[in-house]
């Protein structure tokens, strides 16, 4: 995986148009399914690909060839390939230099809240399907993301840690919850591409955005 963006703790690929967020959009391989995606992380003024805007935090699949921009920047991004990869040759320096140093494996916990257009809309929590819509799953998401921030802001990133794992515990309709959401150690293509390119974008102690999957809608925190 590799990001990009306006600052360079957040970005291997720079940009310092006004447009563009400190950390815009990622570059994801995924392992499974052998295919590279393209995934918006929520940016003020957006990331088109092949002229279409995408949706933040969900994967596009890209190939050698496909274009996008950031932003009202006028600069084109070109998908290249060779023998190493897709890849996009900007910057190829400082690409090289950050890879070296990205961590190959992170820890997170999440929370998960799924709805009715889950690829497995069921839970532990309760009987019979899940009903709830897209939009309620993300609205649960963003209520408990701003009262964890809460957390954050008044007490430290220790009790923001141990918060998600109690909210986990009775919210997640992941099987992870009875772990207050640990996912434990995992690598780059281990996970779906979307939470893959949220939780290897985050600094310890950090929790994410609004982050969609097939699974349902998440909340990501990596661990200290």
């Amino acid at each position: 995986m590799f990001t990009l963006g306006r600052h360079e703790n957040f970005a291997q690929i720079l940009s310092q148009h006004e447009s563009i967020s400190r950390q815009h959009a990622a570059i994801v391989y995924h392992g499974t399914e052998a295919r590279w995606y393209i995934v918006d992380f929520r940016s003020a003024h957006g990331t088109r690909l092949r002229g279409s805007r995408l949706d933040p935090f969900v994967p596009y699949a890209i190939k050698e060839g496909d274009t996008f921009t950031l932003g009202t920047d006028s600069r084109v991004y070109k998908v290249t390939e060779d023998k190493e990869g897709l890849g996009v040759d900007e910057r190829p320096a400082k690409k090289a230099r950050t890879e070296a140093t990205a961590p190959s494996k992170v820890r997170c916990s999440h929370i998960l809240v799924k709805h009715s257009k889950s690829r497995n809309p069921t839970s532990w929590r309760q009987q019979g399907p899940i009903t709830r819509t897209k939009d309620e799953a993300i609205a649960q998401i963003r209520t408990l993301r701003a009262e964890l921030q809460a957390v954050l802001a008044s007490k430290g990133t220790v009790a923001l840690g141990a918060a998600v794992a109690d909210r986990a515990k009775t919210l997640s309709d992941c099987s992870s919850a009875k772990r207050g959401g640990d996912l434990g150690e995992f690598g780059r293509g281990q996970m779906q591409p979307s939470f893959e390119a949220a939780a290897f974008a985050l600094q310890p102690g950090e929790l994410s955005d609004v982050v969609d999957s097939d699974s349902g809608i998440h909340l990501v925190w990596r661990h200290l």
